[in-house]
């Protein structure tokens, strides 16, 4: 995922990564995908858990944030390494 998303070699642009704002911009939504493997997804993953304490209002926060992370893979441009 950090390969995929890098701002100088990565494959998925949300940005022409040309500027060190479009740098900065990629390389945040770079690890925004990054940590949320690492602290949602792997955890619950990796470990058998038979309580995972989510409630409510962080389910619908974390929602909203897949919703983001999504939209910008929609848009992403697509470049060959």
């Amino acid at each position: 995922m950090l390969e995929v998303w890098g701002a100088d070699n990565g494959v998925l642009k949300v940005t022409p990564c040309q500027t060190d704002t479009d740098k900065n911009t990629q390389n945040g939504i770079k690890f925004l995908s990054a940590g949320l493997m690492q602290a949602i997804r792997n955890p619950t993953a990796h470990e058998p858990a038979l309580d995972w304490p989510v409630n409510k209002q962080d389910c619908l926060d974390l929602l909203g944030f897949l919703s983001y992370l999504f939209r910008q893979l929609d848009s992403a441009v697509y470049f060959k390494a």
